[in-house]
């Protein structure tokens, strides 16, 4: 036993005789108040607290009503408001626009012309790209209802939530499989020019290898099929993912984490059959 070591005890077991003789014998020590003591900032553990939460997917029946299909139709010299409306009834689906936020006129006369089927989601989009826009388009879908407003709106609505794909990174190194084709369903990401999905789900970590590599392919991907406009990696001003043991922490707007919610769990069916 080295020399400080045997003070460090006898030091040790002195102060705690005198505590105990000060507060009583059989009592426990009294410790001074403001010392040892930490207090927790209740705002940010919340907010730690809500970003380990699992994003729940409250919005499927929205998107089943924005993936459905409407038959061609046109429209002449209508008002926007009117156009937007419409689709929202055929749709069944409440539609609100951020008129001012977006700058857009609700009376502006527009027409639109669809000569091949779209989806409710796809005819929305072409009927506020009738005008002029003075930014890009967010699309938030929430439980019945698509809130339609601009991204710098969006980017004050984003949070942080934290997505545990461990499970994830385990398959994709164990499976050893080849190309096959599967539709994902349309409904899936209804906004996105890649909203509906070819090829099996586990295409996307053919060829990775190593844990590192797979959270490569997976932060690629949710960033090519995800509102790509909105990521910060791609010149957007809302989204970003960081990769760190296992997990993706995601700086998204609550709808667009749905949507890497949605393809995360269709990752992780795809891999675990």
């Amino acid at each position: 036993m080295t020399r400080d070591v045997a003070v460090g005890i006898v030091a040790g077991t002195v102060a705690l005789v005198a505590l105990r003789w000060r507060g009583g014998v059989g009592e426990p020590p009294r410790l001074p108040p403001g010392i040892y003591q930490a207090s927790i900032d209740q705002a940010k553990y919340r907010a730690v607290m809500r970003a380990l939460e699992p994003v729940a997917v409250t919005t499927r029946e929205t998107r089943q009503k924005l993936a459905e299909t409407l038959a061609p139709f046109a429209v002449s010299d209508v008002r926007l408001e009117g156009l937007i409306a419409y689709v929202a009834d055929v749709g069944g689906v409440d539609i609100e626009v951020d008129w001012a936020g977006l700058n857009l006129d609700r009376n502006a006369a527009v027409s639109l012309k669809v000569e091949q089927p779209l989806t409710v989601a796809q005819a929305l989009r072409a009927a506020v790209e009738t005008v002029k826009l003075d930014g890009q388009l967010s699309f938030a879908i929430e439980p019945g209802r698509v809130r339609v407003t601009g991204l710098d709106q969006a980017a004050r609505e984003r949070v942080v939530r934290v997505y545990d794909v461990r499970d994830i990174l385990r398959a994709a190194g164990e499976a050893d499989q080849g190309l096959r084709a599967r539709t994902a369903p349309p409904a899936a990401l209804p906004f996105s020019d890649r909203g509906v999905l070819f090829g099996d789900s586990r295409d996307f970590a053919d060829f990775a290898t190593t844990p590192r590599r797979v959270l490569s392919e997976l932060v690629e991907f949710l960033q090519t099929r995800v509102d790509r406009s909105s990521w910060l990696d791609t010149g957007g001003s809302v989204g970003s993912i960081t990769a760190f043991e296992g997990r993706l922490i995601v700086a998204q707007t609550p709808s667009n984490h749905e949507d890497v919610a949605v393809l995360l769990q269709w990752v992780r069916d795809g891999l675990m059959k």
